[in-house]
């Protein structure tokens, strides 16, 4: 299966930004200065479990559950 860190990285960003965009960018920002660099994640990327255990314990770090 492909494409679970991008629908994991959308999950996080919906459940802290609720649609305003400056808190969406800010929670782009603090994932990419955690090493997950969310503009090349697509649909088609592979998954990667050390990316997506990366990406789960960023969201535990922000109270989301993915």
């Amino acid at each position: 299966m492909s494409g679970t860190a991008k629908k994991m990285i959308d999950t996080i960003i919906a459940e802290k930004a609720q649609g305003d965009k400056t808190i969406e960018k800010s929670v782009k920002v603090k994932l990419i200065l955690g090493g997950i660099m969310v503009d090349k994640l697509t649909d088609s990327t592979p998954d990667d479990p050390a990316l997506i255990k990366k990406i789960k314990n960023v969201a535990a770090l922000h109270g989301v559950a993915v």
